[in-house]
């Protein structure tokens, strides 16, 4: 059921039923662990030392909870097959694979038919990447009455014969209706939403096609506060079919990105006549040293002004700083370009969200095997700390190798956790490695509060006990419950559609957003809620985790204590008018339009 109404500020909500120069990377061997015993070792030993260390403690209540063993607050159902989500990732029949193969592929969950509800779109890749087309291609399941999903792919004009990677989606156009950006090795694709079918206009549009382009991580951004959004692409590398394998022990593997030069980002600007214009070199967004793979766009420094952060495999991590237009890489003097001790971590996934209720965003990376995930705690921007290890994400998942990753307050209590979507890279890993494997458990990290967190194992019957290549993730409330759901797509293999089903039911509010003379979408809005004792903060994205797309809608939990009148929301709406809103109702959505004469466009 959605709920729509027109909110003025402070009046009452009512409801009703209605390729530049690429540079060399920096050294590192190819091998897989290929960092020493003692660099693996010092981060162990900094987190120990630290946590005798006041200063660097993730808040003062932070003491590791019994979720480990205790049993869970929800449990993750994977229905894609009994909701007739029935995708399998291809990516061809190559072994050992390239290290184009085992990139793939992103996920999203999106309202594409304006229908109100959830639907679903899987990236698939192809059967060879060096071939012009490629089959299968991509699907969309349209969310249907009854709770299931039809395959609605062809129906809805999606015809994609790239090798996709990965995706976003946002009303660009400002027609009402959301489009969709398709990364892809060699090519991309925009397609415009004309009521619910979509039309390839990648070359009117002019987003850019070469041979050597690697398309990954990408998200609608208003980069310029001109109501319009833009597009921002982060590439990989490019790849040398001279170089398919490397040397691994006594075999042979794909090789690591640094066998490759890395390639510059692009940045399209909206012109607002169905056409963009690439600038990132123009306004300092390209980044060309770095390998891009996740991209999350957020005010990150709360001035109005959508920032970039791109997650670069084995090269130092970008934190693009919006200066009116124009971006400035300030990730070094963030501590964020490297880990603890300025050591290099090959990221794949990022995320944002307030880890530790302190009102201000926090940067989460995955990283490789051997490497622990990332939590960078905004101090006082621009510094942030590396709090991996102390955190507690540190140390479970220095045996695994993260991918897509995301902020979703999973068991409604008000404090965002983590899903992380696990695999490698290798399909021959163990061949190599007595430690490592190619299919891996996904991980749930509960949010203890003060910023620390504590893994849920799949004993505790949090998420199905299901070792897979893992991929994209995304988060959206599909049979809007209130709950957020995951969506998982992973390489070679089924995708994944996880129901959250609460072990007992908590308070939540979420909010819709419509723009008028902001975006249509309200991308880069932010949201702050109040309730006894917690205060949440939210922003309506696109893009982030690794290649994927999550709802557009924010969802706040409210545990078991706050009533609709000890709830109070405020809004910043993407051009800077700040709406407050006074909550009558919980365990609902709210479509809120933003308030002023409607724009004409």
């Amino acid at each position: 059921m959605t709920w729509s109404v027109l909110v003025e500020s402070g009046s009452s909500v009512q409801t009703d039923a209605s390729d530049g120069p690429a540079r060399r990377r920096r050294d590192r061997s190819d091998a897989p662990g290929r960092l020493s015993l003692l660099v693996l070792a010092l981060p162990l030993v900094w987190a120990t030392l630290s946590g005798c260390d006041k200063q660097n403690t993730v808040g003062a209540a932070s003491t590791p909870g019994p979720a480990a063993t205790a049993t869970a607050p929800f449990r993750l159902a994977d229905v894609a097959k009994s909701r007739g989500v029935d995708f399998v990732h291809t990516h061809g029949s190559r072994f050992p694979l390239t290290i184009v193969e085992t990139m793939g592929g992103g996920c999203g969950f999106l309202d594409y038919d304006r229908d109100g509800r959830l639907d679903v779109l899987l990236v698939n890749s192809g059967q060879d990447f060096r071939q012009p087309r490629q089959t299968p291609g991509c699907r969309l399941y349209r969310n249907q009455e009854d709770g299931t999903f039809a395959d609605v792919t062809a129906a809805a004009g999606i015809a994609v014969d790239g090798y996709g990677m990965g995706c976003c989606a946002a009303d660009y156009d400002n027609d009402g209706w959301t489009d969709l950006f398709i990364s892809g090795f060699g090519r991309n694709f925009l397609l415009r939403n004309r009521q619910g079918v979509f039309t390839d206009v990648t070359r009117a549009a002019g987003i850019q096609q070469r041979p050597s382009q690697w398309g990954t991580g990408a998200a609608f951004v208003d980069m310029d506060r001109d109501g319009w959004l833009d597009l921002y692409v982060a590439n990989y590398v490019v790849y040398d079919p001279k170089v398919p394998l490397c040397p691994a022990g006594s075999t042979m593997s794909g090789c690591t990105p640094n066998r490759y030069h890395t390639q510059r980002n692009e940045l399209y600007l909206n012109r607002k006549n169905g056409r963009f214009v690439e600038c990132a070199v123009a306004r300092g967004a390209d980044d060309p040293a770095g390998a891009g793979l996740g991209v999350v766009a957020s005010d990150l420094d709360g001035d109005g002004w959508t920032d970039l952060f791109v997650a670069n495999d084995g090269t130092p991590n970008a934190l693009l700083r919006n200066q009116r237009g124009k971006f400035k890489n300030i990730s070094d003097e963030a501590g964020v370009a490297f880990g603890e001790g300025g050591v290099m971590r090959a990221g794949m996934g990022t995320d944002v969200g307030d880890a530790d209720g302190d009102g201000r965003f926090d940067l989460v990376v995955t990283n490789f095997f051997h490497e622990p995930n990332s939590l960078y705690r905004s101090v006082r921007f621009p510094l942030y700390d590396d709090v991996s290890y102390p955190s507690g994400i540190g140390t479970p998942s220095v045996n695994r190798l993260g991918f897509g990753i995301a902020f979703a307050d999973l068991d409604q209590d008000g404090k965002q956790d983590l899903y992380i979507g696990n695999g490698h890279v290798f399909d021959n890993v163990e061949k190599f490695s007595d430690t490592a494997t190619f299919e891996q458990l996904d991980q749930v990290m509960l949010n203890q509060g003060g910023g620390h967190f504590t893994e849920l194992t799949p004993q505790t019957g949090a998420l199905p006990a299901v070792r897979s290549v893992a991929r994209g993730v995304a988060v959206g409330d599909f049979n809007s419950d209130g709950a957020p759901d995951l969506l998982i797509n992973c390489l070679g293999r089924p995708a994944r559609l996880l129901e959250n089903q609460p072990t007992a039911r908590r308070h939540w509010i979420g909010l819709h957003l419509r723009g008028t003379h902001s975006n249509r979408d309200a991308i880069g809005a932010r949201i702050v809620l109040r309730s006894p004792g917690r205060l949440q903060v939210r922003e309506v994205r696109s893009g982030g985790s690794y290649l994927s797309q999550s709802d557009h809608r924010v969802l706040f939990g409210l545990g078991d204590r706050a009533g609709a009148d000890q709830v109070s929301v405020e809004i910043r709406w993407p051009l800077g008018r700040r709406q407050a809103l006074k909550v009558t109702e919980l365990d609902r959505y709210i479509t809120v339009t933003e308030p002023g004469e409607t724009e004409t466009r």
